[in-house]
C-alpha cells in the first residue's frame, strides 16, 4: 500500500528554516490509490488483493513548503457499460492496433510483443489498454506504482509502446512525453520501476520539445541549466530580450532551489517574495507542476508562471513597483454525461468500469454514504446509475469531471435518488426527490471505506486480553494512515491517550450524542480538546496503539451516555428544503428526474433482452 507521509516544512520560500513541528497528511489521490490496492483489507473493495504495508515517512530536507502531490485524475474507460452523453455525442475509440514486431536490433525478447498507441483526444491509459487488449489487472500493476500520478498526464498526439508476453503481462511501458524525452516503466521483482530518458539532443534545425512559452518564442539557451526547457523570446522594438527557462517542480523542491537550478540570482527571488502576499501565494508548490521564470538578458526576472494544473496558472509579472501578482483560468466547455454500472465486487470497481474518475466514485460514496454502509450493505446486482459534467478545453480534450446532477443507486431493492440543487445564495448540496438533505446530521461510518471486523456485542473474546469481554462499538479494519473523519458536527471533548484505547479522540454533538474514536496512528490538526469539528473533518488516523493487533480505527456512538450499536441505531432525520426553495427546487431538478427514469426504462428492456 503505497501512502506518503510528510514532514512539515521548517523553511520558507526562501530556504530559509523558520522551525516548526512536523505531522501527517494523507493526500486524498494517494487515498483513491490506496483504495484500488487494498481490495481484501477493505472488504468493500471486493474479495481479492494483497495486505497493505505501512509507508516510511519521506526524508526531510532543507525545502520549502512541499507537500502533497498532483491531484489529476485519470480519465477511466467503461467496458461494456452504459455510458451517453447528453450535450455531445461521445468520441469513438479508434479502432485497436494489431500487434507489431520489435524493431531489428531492440532488446525486446522474442517471446514479446511491442504494441504502439497513439494518444487520442479523450483518451485515458485505461482507454489504451482496452484498446490494445492488455488485461486490466495490468494496468491496476503499474498505476499502483505511479506515485506521482504521471501517468494521468496523457496528451493528444502523444505516442506509447507497451512490451507485453505471450500471457499478456507487461513488462515495460514506454511514454514518449516530448522529443528526445520517454518515461519508461519497467516490471521488476517488486513491480514496476519509473525512469526519465533523455535521448540524443535534435540538431540545432530541429524542432525543440520545449513547452509553449509567451508568443514570439526563439531558440537561445543559456549554459548551465542543461536539465531544464529554455527557449528565448524575440525582443520587440523598445523590449528587452528575455529567455523562458522552464522547469518541473521535483518531490522536495523550493523556490529558492528552482531558481538556483536554472541558474537565476536568489536576489531575484528575495525581490519577488518582498510582498508577503505574493510569499504566501507561492508558497504550496507540489511535485508536477511546471515553473517558468522569463529573465533579460542581465538575469532580471520579468515574469513567473506557476502553473497549478491543467486549468489554472498564477502569474507573478514585473510592475513599476515589484511584482503584480493575478491567477488566469483556461475557459472550459461543458457536456452533461450519463453512465451506469451494476455491482459486481465493489462500487470502486463498478465505478472504472462504468468510465467513472477516482473524483466522481469518491463523490458519489460521499453522497449516499449517509443512507447506505459501503462496508456491509452492498450485493452482487446493485446498481446505480448517474448524471454528471464532463469538462474539456478549446481543443475537445478532456480536463476533468465536474459535479455530479444526479444519482439513482437501488441497493438490496431499495432505491436511493440524490438531486443536487443550488439556492438562490450561490449554495449547492444535494436533496431526495421531496426536497429533504441527504445530509443527515450523522455519517454511519468514520471512514470513507472500510471493512466490518468486529461488531458491537455484549460478550466479545478479546484478541490481546484473551477473555469475554464487552465491545461496545464497531471495529473498521483499514490500512495504517487511512484518514479517520468525524460522523458528525461538535466539539472535541478528550483527545490523548485512553488506556486500552490508545490514541483516542471523543467528541461531543449537542447534548445528547458523543461519539468515539480509537486506536489512531495519530491526531489531525485543529483538533485540541475544545476545538469545534465539521461533519467529514478528518480528526485522526488508522492505526493500532492501545490493545490492538492490527490497524483498524473502533467507533462507539453514545446517545445519553449509553453505548449504543453504530450499525443499528435510529439517526437523527435530515432537514427539509426550506419551503421558499421548493417551487424552484422541483422546476430544476423536473428534467434531471425524468432522465433518469428514461435511464431506467433503457436498463429495464436491455436486461429484458438478454
Amino acid at each position: 500500500m503505497n501512502y506518503h507521509i510528510y514532514v512539515k516544512n521548517d523553511y520558507n520560500v526562501m530556504g530559509e528554516k523558520r522551525g516548526g513541528s512536523t505531522g501527517r497528511r494523507l493526500s486524498l489521490v494517494s487515498g483513491v490509490i490506496a483504495i484500488a490496492l487494498g481490495i481484501s483489507a477493505f472488504g468493500y473493495l471486493g474479495p481479492s488483493g494483497s495486505p497493505a504495508a505501512d509507508a516510511a515517512p519521506a526524508s526531510a530536507g532543507t525545502v520549502d513548503p512541499v507537500v502533497g502531490e498532483t491531484r489529476g485524475t485519470a480519465d477511466r474507460v467503461a467496458p461494456g457499460t452504459m455510458v451517453a452523453a447528453l450535450d455531445a455525442a461521445p468520441v469513438a475509440a479508434p479502432p485497436a492496433m494489431p500487434a507489431t514486431a520489435p524493431p531489428q536490433g531492440s532488446a525486446v525478447a522474442p517471446d514479446i510483443s511491442a504494441l504502439d498507441a497513439t494518444v487520442t483526444s479523450g483518451d485515458s491509459l485505461a482507454r489504451i489498454f482496452r484498446r490494445l487488449g492488455i488485461p486490466a489487472a495490468e494496468l491496476m500493476a503499474v498505476v499502483q506504482e505511479d506515485t506521482e500520478r504521471r501517468l494521468s498526464r496523457l496528451k493528444p498526439g502523444q505516442n506509447l509502446t507497451l512490451e507485453v508476453t505471450e500471457d499478456e503481462r507487461l513488462q515495460r511501458l514506454t511514454w514518449r512525453q516530448a522529443p528526445g524525452e520517454s518515461l519508461v516503466a519497467t516490471r521488476t521483482p517488486d513491480g514496476f520501476s519509473f525512469r526519465v530518458v533523455q535521448e540524443e539532443a535534435p540538431s540545432q534545425d530541429a524542432p525543440r520539445g520545449s513547452s509553449t512559452p509567451s508568443p514570439g518564442i526563439a531558440s537561445t539557451a543559456p549554459t548551465g541549466v542543461p536539465a531544464e526547457r529554455v527557449t528565448g523570446i524575440t525582443p520587440a522594438d523598445g523590449i528587452p530580450a528575455v529567455r523562458a527557462l522552464g522547469a518541473e517542480v521535483q518531490p522536495g523542491d523550493s523556490l529558492a532551489l528552482i531558481f538556483r537550478r536554472l541558474g537565476v540570482p536568489p536576489a531575484e527571488l528575495a525581490g519577488l517574495v518582498r510582498d508577503g502576499d505574493i510569499r504566501k501565494r507561492l508558497s504550496p508548490i507540489k511535485p508536477g507542476q511546471r515553473i517558468t521564470l522569463e529573465v533579460d538578458d542581465t538575469s532580471s526576472l520579468q515574469r513567473l508562471v506557476w502553473q497549478q494544473d491543467r486549468i489554472t496558472a498564477l502569474v507573478a509579472e514585473r510592475a513599476a513597483r515589484g511584482f503584480s501578482i493575478r491567477v488566469e483560468e483556461m475557459e472550459m466547455t461543458t457536456r452533461r454525461v450519463a453512465t451506469s454500472g451494476s455491482i459486481s465486487s465493489s462500487l470502486f470497481e463498478a465505478g472504472v468500469a462504468a468510465g467513472l474518475s477516482d473524483r466522481t466514485i469518491m463523490e458519489m460514496a460521499e453522497i449516499l454514504g449517509w443512507d447506505i454502509d459501503f462496508a456491509q450493505d452492498l450485493r452482487q446486482g446493485d446498481h446505480f446509475t448517474v448524471l454528471y459534467e464532463e469538462h474539456f478545453d478549446d481543443q475537445g480534450e478532456k480536463l476533468k469531471d465536474g459535479n455530479i446532477l444526479a444519482l439513482e443507486f437501488v441497493n438490496r431493492g431499495r432505491t436511493v435518488s440524490a438531486l443536487r440543487f443550488t439556492k438562490p445564495s450561490g449554495d449547492a448540496d444535494y436533496y431526495s426527490p421531496d426536497g429533504h438533505s441527504m445530509r443527515k446530521a450523522f455519517r454511519r461510518m468514520p471512514v470513507r471505506f472500510g471493512r466490518v471486523s468486529s461488531r458491537f456485542t455484549t460478550a466479545r473474546w478479546h484478541p490481546v486480553l484473551h477473555r469475554f469481554r464487552a465491545h461496545k462499538g464497531v471495529d473498521y479494519a483499514a490500512p495504517r494512515g487511512t484518514p479517520i473523519l468525524a460522523t458528525g458536527d461538535g466539539k472535541v471533548l478528550f483527545r490523548g491517550t485512553k488506556g486500552g484505547y490508545g490514541k483516542t479522540i471523543v467528541i461531543k454533538h449537542g447534548e445528547r450524542y458523543t461519539t468515539l474514536y480509537a486506536h489512531m496512528s495519530g491526531y489531525s490538526k485543529n483538533t485540541r480538546q475544545g476545538n469545534r469539528v465539521k461533519q467529514g473533518q478528518v480528526v485522526g488516523y488508522v492505526g493500532s496503539s492501545g490493545l490492538a493487533t492490527g490497524p483498524h480505527v473502533h467507533y462507539e456512538f453514545r446517545v445519553a451516555g449509553v453505548h449504543r450499536d453504530p450499525l443499528k441505531v435510529e439517526l437523527p432525520k435530515a432537514l427539509p428544503l426550506e419551503r421558499e426553495h421548493m417551487d424552484d427546487f422541483r422546476e430544476k431538478t423536473a428534467p434531471l428526474l425524468a432522465h433518469l427514469e428514461r435511464l431506467r426504462q433503457t436498463r429495464v428492456a436491455l436486461n429484458d433482452g438478454e
